[in-house]
């Protein structure tokens, strides 16, 4: 639901934004969605909430 909020603020998509999230919205799946629109996400992750394996391991998503 949150990543629903990100993208309709951000309206139109593909114009190779960069957005930044608080943990709120920081979400693996938005990161991923927004990638394939061309927008890039950077946004705070705690560890204590269970970050992937692939963001502990400090592995990027491109």
């Amino acid at each position: 639901m949150s990543e629903q909020v990100v993208v309709h603020l951000l309206g139109d998509l593909d114009k190779g934004r960069h957005v930044a999230t608080d943990n709120w919205y920081t979400i693996l799946r938005l990161g991923s969605y927004l990638l394939t629109r061309d927008t890039l996400l950077t946004g705070v992750v705690h560890a204590d909430r269970g970050p992937s394996k692939m963001l502990k391991n400090g592995h990027n998503m491109l």
